[in-house]
């Protein structure tokens, strides 16, 4: 937790930083702005300011960067999103112009190749990190992110080779050690990745994202007990450090009895794992705690039927007094949970019966079975290539005979057209307001089907059928080779076989469907 007189410091260099560059000193504001951000990366006023004056230095990547973080702390922000689109795209016309006048520079190369990275082209990423490489074979940050774009594009093997090269060039360098785990990660291989995390920890003890993604292999293997403790580290991270709740009380982590306490719980990442660890949530309250549910505006009534015992708010309402806090991921390090301890049975969340009825009146008549699909997820940044999928590839799927429902918001242009060509395919976009409404469309339904997104977690939780077509390397919580989860009875697992081959997945669950679960209809779930 921030001390108040580093804070109070932080707020001074800030102040500082905002009068030089005022002054034209833009050198000196960016080391006080720095510093401000160094003593409270959850600064946001010293981020943006930082960002903003990073682009006008023509320095994009690194504003980008800036802006990134800021974006993590208000991912619905739309001018700030605005504002850095127009710096990447400032970036990239600034690069072409000094590449028009000289080609032969591989530092040009690099950081245009970067921005394209960081704006999620990573096929041009590589061809610009390439060309660097060509002109300067030892380009050592051209390798890192080279690395980090093959990965993006799902082609870790050669992501791999690149990072053992760089290694090769800077063996103590803990970063790399680090890039070198997350292919291996990613390849499926979690020993040999852990021990490229050790050594990166080696090297930087402090090094919380080695240490978070360590967590995620233990978590991967079902080392609950070793994951839950190390899975702390998060808080340490630059992505997860600025979502730290400020709170004036203390943190709970199950040490102090908290019988007759008021205990404050809050969402602290996206909306799947908040639907996957909300079940916690009455673990707390059996303690004889008071409890407070603190999550995002669109899962606040969909909780409120959690359980009479736990008051729920969202960020627009006051939070309450407390006497502890708990995020709700820390959860099952709190209660102690063990190798088989799940937090309880599903379902522990509930269709409202009203909205349902309402639903079943607007899809009309049965005739045939419905089964929800979700491709894809949140469309906010760059797009997770590796975990989502296009409606196209679901095309095999969508032969089948049986009415076919989208449960996801997000459409793109692109995919209205696909839609026409499935009459059977029916979008509510406009109508899912909150993840109340979509379970009470869920409900409606014989099973959903989906990649890794919230849509899956919010089946799982609400004791629906649901089948989840995963690529090859997987997240942490649906551990390995397995067909089924032990956080949700209810969901079939589909891997890719193969990086990338959403096809063997997809037919995989059609053979399912067909061979086990075919009535004179067409398909059932």
């Amino acid at each position: 937790m921030l001390s108040d007189t580093d804070f109070q410091h932080a707020l001074d260099c800030f102040t500082q930083g905002i009068c030089l560059r005022q002054a034209g000193l833009a050198e000196e504001a960016l080391q006080h702005l720095g510093e401000a951000l160094r003593l409270a990366p959850q600064l946001l006023p010293a981020r943006f300011e930082r960002a903003t004056l990073l682009a006008e230095r023509h320095r994009y990547d690194d504003a980008l960067l800036d802006f990134d973080l800021c974006l993590a702390q208000q991912p619905e922000d739309e001018s700030m999103h605005s504002l850095r689109q127009q710096a990447w795209q400032a970036g990239l016309a600034y690069h072409d112009d000094l590449l028009k006048a000289t080609s032969a520079d591989a530092n040009l190369w690099f950081r245009r190749g970067r921005l394209y990275a960081l704006g999620g082209y990573y096929e041009q990423a590589v061809g610009d990190l390439t060309q660097a490489l060509l002109l300067d074979a030892e380009h050592q940050d051209a390798l890192n992110i080279l690395g980090d774009s093959l990965l993006a594009l799902n082609r870790p093997t050669e992501a791999l080779a690149g990072y053992t090269r760089l290694l090769a060039l800077r063996p103590t360098d803990a970063h790399i050690w680090f890039n070198h785990g997350n292919v291996l990660r990613q390849l499926n291989l979690l020993d040999e990745a852990i021990q490229s995390y050790r050594h990166a920890i080696a090297l930087n003890p402090d090094y919380a994202e080695a240490h978070l993604e360590w967590a995620h292999c233990q978590l991967a293997q079902g080392m609950y007990q070793e994951g839950w403790a190390r899975y702390e580290w998060r808080w340490k991270t630059a992505q997860l450090a600025p979502h730290f709740l400020p709170s004036p009380a203390p943190l709970w982590l199950g040490r102090e009895n908290i019988q007759d306490k008021r205990i404050l719980l809050w969402a602290e990442q996206g909306f799947g794992d908040t639907l996957q660890f909300v079940r916690y949530a009455r673990a707390v309250a059996d303690l004889g705690a008071q409890v407070t549910l603190l999550v995002m505006s669109p899962l606040l009534e969909l909780f409120q039927q959690l359980d009479p015992r736990i008051a729920v708010i969202d960020p627009s309402m006051p939070i309450p007094a407390h006497d502890f806090h708990c995020p709700l991921m820390s959860l099952p390090l709190a209660l102690g949970g063990t190798d088989s301890d799940f937090g309880g049975p599903a379902p522990y969340l509930h269709a409202d019966p009203q909205k349902v009825a309402l639903w079943q009146q607007r899809l009309g008549t049965r005739r045939r079975p419905r089964i929800g699909i979700v491709w894809s997820g949140r469309r906010i940044g760059p797009r997770n290539i590796t975990r989502d999928m296009s409606l196209a590839q679901l095309q095999p799927l969508l032969q089948q005979d049986a009415d076919f429902i989208c449960l996801q918001k997000e459409i793109s242009e692109e995919e209205h057209a696909v839609l026409g060509h499935f009459p059977n395919l029916r979008h509510f976009q406009a109508e899912l307001s909150s993840f109340a409404e979509t379970a009470a469309l869920m409900a409606c339904l014989d099973c959903v089907i989906s990649v890794d997104t919230a849509a899956a977690h919010l089946a799982g939780a609400l004791g629906m059928p649901c089948h989840l077509l995963l690529r090859h390397f997987g997240e942490w919580r649906w551990l390995q080779s397995r067909q089924d989860s032990p956080w949700y009875p209810s969901l079939r697992l589909y891997h890719q076989k193969a990086l990338g081959d959403w096809s063997g997945a997809v037919g995989m669950l059609c053979s399912s469907l067909d061979n086990t679960l075919i009535h004179p209809g067409g398909i059932s779930c």
